[in-house]
């Protein structure tokens, strides 16, 4: 069973009308997914996406920014959050045993709370493919 790139679709779009066109007619630069072992003749590995999250931007300034460190070979990588927050609890007295010398009536105070949750995989589904960039 043959595999046919991924980028099919994208090429599709790109390609203008009539029976001309060809796989050299895709732009340099183009970045594509391919479901290859391989980048196919003309393209590269895209290293710097490997491993990486694409996110589309339309500032040119924001090009190749890497954030965080990239997934490992079939990583679903864990994550915790931590928090921070107060409690402030009211006087509670006990009717007829609230006095001077019984501690046992909950006073007025404040506590602060804080931790972190367990660590838990994001459990997303994903497939691994080729990442090719055209030269």
């Amino acid at each position: 069973m043959s595999r046919l790139p991924l980028v099919a679709g994208l090429v599709a779009l790109l390609a203008p009308a009539g029976p001309s066109f060809a796989a050299t007619d895709v732009p340099t630069g183009t970045v594509a997914f391919f479901d290859l072992a391989a980048c196919p003749a003309g393209w590269t590995t895209a290293s710097y996406a490997t491993g990486r999250l694409i996110v589309a931007t339309t500032d040119g300034a924001k090009l190749r920014v890497q954030v965080g460190t990239p997934l490992a070979n079939q990583e679903n990588r864990t994550h915790t959050h931590t928090y921070a927050t107060t409690v402030s609890v009211d006087d509670k007295s006990i009717s007829g045993a609230d006095s001077c010398c019984n501690s046992q009536a909950a006073h007025a105070t404040t506590y602060d709370v804080k931790g972190a949750t367990q660590a838990a995989a994001t459990g997303l589904p994903f497939i691994q493919l080729t990442v090719c960039e055209k030269q």
